[in-house]
């Protein structure tokens, strides 16, 4: 059950992180502005840029889990997350790039191992049977894998016997 998709990651995710190049912002501004102007409005386009961004990546998270019976999407700590009749599977972290998922801790300890830039905890997790995800290193074949083990293991039975008939 432990033998999770590991080596579904993809070659991208494997390598080093990975930092998105962006265009620095022009200095010629108008006459006497020191070029703040067109600055600060090429920051406030790259700020819409990675908010627009940031929101597609739980886009991510929402396909893997689309036919997942009884996953309600809503609320939990104030950013959006997927809940299983009512009991927590998921959720966006306040970075807006992560999410933090229910998994056994001796499956945690081996994602983090084997594939450290794309599995992590903070100390505030470090008790708990979760582990961090990276959505923009994580295969959309092994986050799909990770949701369904984590739904096996929250969902009714009832529901579980049902998905398996299909």
């Amino acid at each position: 059950a432990h033998a999770i998709m590991l080596k579904s990651l993809t070659p991208a995710a494997r390598a080093a992180a990975t930092t998105l190049p962006v265009a620095k912002a022009s200095t010629a501004g108008p006459a006497g502005t020191g070029g703040t102007v067109s600055t600060a409005r090429a920051r406030s386009s790259r700020a819409r840029s990675a908010g627009k961004g940031r929101e597609r990546l739980f886009e991510k998270v929402l396909a893997a889990a689309r036919d997942l019976p009884g996953v309600e999407e809503g609320t939990s700590y104030g950013t959006r997350g997927l809940r299983v009749k009512g009991k927590f599977l998921t959720r966006l972290r306040e970075d807006n790039e992560s999410i933090v998922i229910k998994v056994a801790m001796i499956e945690r300890e081996e994602l983090m191992r084997r594939y450290p830039r794309v599995f992590f905890i903070t100390d505030h997790y470090r008790d708990y049977p979760s582990v961090l995800v990276h959505l923009q290193r994580v295969s959309a074949r092994m986050l799909r894998e990770l949701l369904l083990q984590t739904w096996r293991r929250t969902a009714p039975k009832r529901l579980v016997t049902e998905f398996d008939a299909r």
